[in-house]
């Protein structure tokens, strides 16, 4: 059986998910009137 795309997703899948949640948690809030309420409610 020769190796295919599908037995390196899980090693491509594990890199992105981490990159872009910890880009997600800790980008700042741009600063708009919208964010207000977000940024009250973190807190």
């Amino acid at each position: 059986m020769e190796p295919s795309i599908y037995s390196y997703s899980l090693c491509i899948a594990l890199p992105l998910m981490s990159f872009f949640g910890f880009y997600f948690l800790l980008a700042p809030t741009p600063e708009k009137a919208i964010f207000n309420n977000y940024l009250r409610s973190r807190r």
